[in-house]
């Protein structure tokens, strides 16, 4: 449980977070099966926790190791 300064329960935060993810899959071709991905978070919070802004872009390309 978080405490303020005088050790005294943070009962009365909030914070709400969004997340959006796309996502795309090439069909055929020499790229088949690699993926792109955009991912895009807010996060909001009262005092005591910071605001987060974030947007990653990540891509994935299946190897056949055996």
């Amino acid at each position: 449980m978080r405490r303020d300064a005088e050790g005294n329960p943070l009962t009365d935060q909030k914070r709400w977070e969004r997340d959006i993810e796309v996502k795309y899959v090439v069909q055929t071709g020499s790229l088949k099966d690699m993926s792109f991905r955009l991912r895009q978070a807010n996060t909001r919070a009262t005092a005591f926790e910071s605001d987060l802004d974030e947007v990653r872009v990540i891509v994935e390309y299946p190897l056949a190791v055996m």
